[in-house]
């Protein structure tokens, strides 16, 4: 898709002040070799993990009160993973942690117990950096972070990655942690279709907590604008998703990350 606006990706909403992106150096390397596929994102339920009680009823709401279902959903799978004494929030200042966060603070009485940590590459888009400032004002939450910058240049898409130092950032994130919280959808990918709202993480034996695991991009912006949240104004621009500033575009879903190659995952949610 090109770098046009999409009609969906801004009726309606209350636009914060919109810049064009920054790049910081070239897009990809469309002439290098192209990466394999990303290996799928498995939802797994296996053996106990402490303080992983039984999962919420993972059935999607029939239409007929939709919202109130996914809401109820949502407060019950934040409920139950605020009862890890661990608990960390991965962010990365999307539309669906505006979603998390807002209700992770109702649930917990706040976030003052709760890790919220960010990995940072070195080269996020400017208005990333000015999302990351507003989500702390507003949900009252100082914000964790992992350096997940190149130590020699700045990456620059598919053909220098910061993959290996954002898993490494990941890992330092959730080492002492008992339990964490994503906004993987199943509605982003291919990779992620079979996401449920509650898991183990297999490469860490510990609970994995995806409560907007079956909301979809409308689910989402209806209580964005509902709840008057802040949320990062490249959506309004047509990024569905938003990553590195050198290896991210306009899209649907997932197709602006790494577009033109089949890379679709960076590597946080890849087992």
């Amino acid at each position: 898709m090109g770098a046009h606006v999409r009609g969906r990706a801004h009726r309606g909403r209350d636009v914060q002040g919109l810049r064009r992106p920054r790049r910081h150096g070239p897009l990809r390397g469309r002439g290098q070799g192209r990466p394999g596929p990303a290996r799928r994102v498995r939802a797994r339920h296996h053996e106990h993990v402490p303080g992983l009680g039984s999962p919420p009823a993972l059935r999607r709401p029939a239409w007929r009160g939709r919202v109130r279902g996914l809401g109820e959903q949502l407060t019950e799978t934040l409920r139950q993973a605020t009862g890890h004494d661990r608990l960390v929030l991965l962010c990365s200042f999307q539309k669906e942690e505006s979603v998390i966060l807002d209700e992770l603070a109702a649930v917990a009485g706040g976030l003052d117990g709760i890790r919220v940590v960010t990995i940072d590459t070195g080269v996020l888009f400017a208005e990333t950096l000015a999302t990351w400032k507003r989500f702390e004002d507003h949900f009252g939450v100082r914000i964790e972070v992992q350096d997940a910058a190149s130590p020699s240049e700045p990456w620059t898409g598919p053909e220098h990655c910061c993959t290996p130092l954002k898993v490494a950032g990941l890992e330092r994130a959730l080492g002492d942690a008992d339990a964490w919280v994503t906004g993987v959808r199943r509605e982003q990918a291919a990779t992620r279709a079979d996401a449920e709202l509650v898991e183990v993480d297999p490469r860490r034996g510990i609970a994995k907590y995806n409560p907007l695991a079956f909301w979809t991009e409308k689910d989402i912006w209806n209580r964005i604008l509902e709840r008057g949240l802040p949320y990062h104004p490249l959506h309004d621009q047509g990024y569905a998703s938003i990553g590195c500033a050198c290896c991210t575009q306009p899209g649907d879903g997932r197709e602006g990350r790494w577009a033109g190659t089949d890379k679709t995952e960076c590597g946080l949610h890849v087992v």
